[in-house]
């Protein structure tokens, strides 16, 4: 059981991240965010349930109080270019879009968007290092992408 906190149904998403990419995904956790039973203190949510066929078609559904209306995620291709866009259009250095163009095609909009887009490239004498928001960011990024090194 996960005990109730503000990132609880972050912690899901981040589980069901790691065993299914993409936006649906992401919707799913939306969808059960949007419920104020399934995020209540009184609620002892779980990876398990959350993972069950009957689970999924309750909350698909609307049951729990889930708010049905929430959009769904924006298909892959219409995800690929809109990033694409972003890069081109970005005030950043010819090879910089470069490496990000090449990443967003080999690893998804979706690691891409969660992953490599808030990453500060730095070209310092022909070599380009990046720069992570943070020590967990940079420590994630290391031990599961070591090739970007």
């Amino acid at each position: 059981f996960i005990r109730k906190s503000p990132f609880s149904i972050m912690r899901i998403f981040y589980l069901f991240s790691l065993l299914f990419f993409g936006g649906i995904t992401h919707h799913y956790c939306k969808l059960m965010d949007s419920s104020k039973y399934l995020i209540s203190n009184s609620f002892h949510l779980s990876i398990y349930w959350a993972l069950k066929f009957i689970t999924i078609d309750r909350i698909k559904s609307g049951d729990f109080g889930v708010q049905t209306s929430v959009p769904l995620p924006i298909p892959e291709k219409d995800l690929i270019n809109q990033n694409e866009g972003e890069i081109i259009s970005s005030n950043e250095a010819d090879p910089i879009k470069n490496i990000r163009l090449s990443l967003l095609n080999k690893y998804g909009p979706a690691t891409y968007q969660s992953w490599f887009k808030k990453l500060e490239f730095i070209i310092i004498e022909n070599k380009i290092l990046f720069k992570a928001p943070n020590e967990f960011y940079k420590d994630w990024l290391l031990r599961n992408y070591p090739e970007l090194i």
